[in-house]
């Protein structure tokens, strides 16, 4: 957990180093700019050797097809919150509390599994829908805390 571009994601590949079966880097970002183009384009020459299978879920990530026993990351939680409210329509609570219900879900057919999540910090959004979706990003962190076996800080 840490702020934006600090490193989370390389982090959390390198997690994966001693892992030897089946590995998936499941992506939550929906692209929708040149930027976000180009730092998935970062990402993915990022981990090009390091045995990953990618799928790109925007949401529902309890519904992935995954072989059981194989390792998963999942980059990032904070995505797939957005993704939840913004796409699916759902409110800050009932957002976080789906993706953390799909996420732990998800982590059942795992061996081993790592959740990159961005920490909001102190937010000041100034507007409605941004303060509820920093409330709600940490709700789901704390629910996802709660449910960790070890967190890493950035």
């Amino acid at each position: 957990m840490g702020g934006p571009h600090s490193g989370k994601s390389a982090f959390a590949e390198d997690l994966f180093k001693d892992f030897h079966g089946k590995k998936y880097y499941i992506a939550t970002l929906m692209v929708c700019d040149r930027e976000g183009e180009e730092r998935v384009a970062r990402h993915r020459s990022g981990r090009a050797d390091k045995g990953f299978i990618t799928l790109e879920v925007l949401r529902n990530v309890d519904r992935t097809g995954l072989d059981l026993g194989s390792g998963v990351l999942l980059e990032c939680a904070t995505n797939l919150l957005a993704n939840e409210m913004f796409e699916g329509g759902l409110g800050g609570k009932p957002a976080a509390e789906k993706c953390v219900k799909n996420i732990i879900e998800l982590s059942a057919r795992a061996e081993y599994m790592v959740v990159v999540t961005t920490d909001p910090g102190d937010w000041e959004a100034g507007d409605i829908e941004t303060e509820e979706y920093a409330a709600a990003q940490k709700l789901m962190n704390d629910m996802l805390l709660e449910e960790a076996r070890e967190v890493c800080r950035f």
